[in-house]
């Protein structure tokens, strides 16, 4: 995600990690240990995991403009692949 981060960071594309079950230290700790840039939620109350339908960890949100859920998937995801940047792409043209 870090790099999908960079690669777009002068477009409009927002990246943002919601974490759950872990604490305010635990999610800054391991943002600063990996030197992750984007931003990140920390959903304690569990409320956006429950709004969202999250089934399991991780489960993947791309939101357009408009607010739209345009994809979703569960499981891990190469963020840096061709397929993705098409995806990304094409999103922020519209």
């Amino acid at each position: 995600m870090e790099a999908l981060h960079n690669r777009y960071a002068d477009q409009d594309l927002i990246i943002l990690a919601v974490n759950t079950r872990e604490t305010p230290s635990q999610v800054s700790e391991f943002m600063e240990e990996n030197e992750y840039t984007f931003h990140a939620l920390l959903d304690e109350s569990g409320r956006v995991t429950q709004s969202y339908g999250v089934p399991a960890f991780p489960t993947i949100y791309i939101v357009d403009r408009s607010g739209e859920i345009v994809v979703r998937l569960i499981g891990g995801l190469d963020w840096d692949s061709p397929g993705v940047h098409t995806t990304i792409d094409r999103l922020l043209d519209m």
